[in-house]
């Protein structure tokens, strides 16, 4: 085998026909087997989280949607109390009055 030294190293390095007789720790098809196999475990976990992302972004729009709906809800409910109310201390019905009393909070008990 043709031993170069450091000068015509540097100056012959692409040359094909001389082997330079780099000191390699793994060989070349081992490393490549592990990047490859990297490389796989890669895209496989991006593809994972990419769908989880997605599917959490559904759920979360899918409930931001419902909280928006029952939040409406509510509002017009406690306007609609309040209406009766008002109508209640107007033109007093003791129905009403036991209706209104029936749909107040009640303080939690500790």
């Amino acid at each position: 085998m043709n031993r170069l030294t450091s000068t015509e190293q540097k100056t012959q390095w692409t040359s094909a026909a001389i082997s330079l007789d780099l000191c390699i720790c793994m060989k070349p098809d081992l490393t490549n087997m592990v990047l490859t196999f990297l490389l796989g475990v890669l895209l496989v976990l991006g593809v994972v989280f990419d769908l989880r992302t997605i599917n959490r972004t559904r759920e979360f729009r899918s409930l931001n949607n419902r909280v928006a709906q029952t939040q409406t809800s509510l509002m017009q409910a406690q306007s609609l109390a309040s209406d009766v109310a008002a109508y209640n201390q107007k033109n007093p019905s003791p129905e009403l009055t036991r209706l209104l009393q029936s749909i107040q909070p009640k303080p939690a008990a500790h």
